[in-house]
């Protein structure tokens, strides 16, 4: 749907944080969850980059049938890094159904929250084409040439954010070497 009245636009299109968040809070009637249902897919999880899915089903309170329909919905996030160790959320696309047969039957019927078992992250080391990824980034980033990065990188056991946040802080002390910084010109 494109909207081609100026006006319109103005008003319908919500800028910064607190608009955006309102603005859902006023459209979208009263609703109740079965937190019972919902699922979380992660489809990319790099240092770059996030993107999930939240899955799940409602009821609106207010609605004006005796028995309010089940209704699905599905929420995707895309997050990037801002820089400071923290993922801001770039995209989020909402999209509401009506829940298929067997959702429907299977919603609110436990209305406790599931248990969950969280089993222990364990820490696993990138393929070497995710690193040699890393190192391009970092390098490009940091400024640093290549070799630097990766050290950096290693050291920090390949966690991008922590190496970011100890090349912050030894480049802003001066402890890193003019050297880092020479790139080679092949």
């Amino acid at each position: 749907m494109k909207v081609n009245d100026e006006g319109k636009k103005l008003r319908v299109v919500k800028l910064g944080r607190l608009p955006i968040v309102s603005s859902f809070t006023s459209a979208f009637p009263p609703t109740t969850h079965d937190f019972g249902s919902f699922t979380v897919d992660s489809h990319i999880a790099t240092a770059a980059l996030i993107v999930f899915t939240v899955y799940g089903v409602f009821k609106e309170l207010e609605s004006e049938e005796k028995s309010a329909p089940i209704r699905a919905f599905y929420r995707t996030f895309v997050l990037i890094p801002d820089g400071a160790g923290v993922f801001k959320i770039v995209n989020d696309q909402l999209t509401l159904t009506n829940a298929s047969g067997p959702q429907a039957s299977n919603a609110f019927t436990n209305n406790a929250l599931p248990s969950m078992s969280v089993a222990q992250a364990v820490p696993t080391m990138p393929s070497e084409d995710i690193k040699n990824q890393m190192i391009v980034q970092f390098s490009q980033q940091s400024g640093m040439n290549e070799g630097f990065s990766r050290q950096c990188l290693e050291v920090h056991e390949w966690n991008y954010d922590k190496a970011g946040q100890a090349f912050l802080e030894l480049n802003g002390q001066g402890k890193i070497p003019p050297e880092a910084f020479v790139k080679s010109s092949t």
